[in-house]
């Protein structure tokens, strides 16, 4: 029974850094993870924006609040910066458990030249 609670209240705490509504980068709640995935971006897909790791997993990709996906398939910063590309690497995030997606922002990109 402690067990479960243990694990019960380690799932909330994660979702309170990282969960749905959250519009800024998670807090130290969150639970960080490193990943070497190369980044798609395609406004007309559904996805809009994933990652593909070595393995050949997909990993759904969220974006914080401001962030967004142009129309030119890249992802701009709440400024309008673009800060990644299809085919840039991805590096980290935080695990967003509620949306099973990796919640990224500039800090977890790679840019390829």
């Amino acid at each position: 029974m402690l067990r479960r609670l243990t694990s019960i209240l380690a799932l909330l705490l994660v979702t309170a850094g990282c969960g749905s509504g959250s519009n800024a980068m998670p807090s130290d709640l969150c639970v960080s993870r490193v990943v070497n995935a190369v980044l798609t971006i395609d406004a007309d897909d559904p996805r809009m924006i994933w990652a593909t790791n070595a393995a050949g997993i997909v990993l759904a990709i969220r974006l914080p609040g401001g962030y967004a996906v142009t129309p030119d398939d890249e992802v701009v910063d709440a400024d309008g910066r673009v800060i990644a590309d299809s085919g840039d690497r991805i590096v980290g995030g935080c695990a967003d458990l509620l949306q099973n997606a990796l919640l990224i922002s500039e800090t977890n990109v790679r840019r390829e030249p």
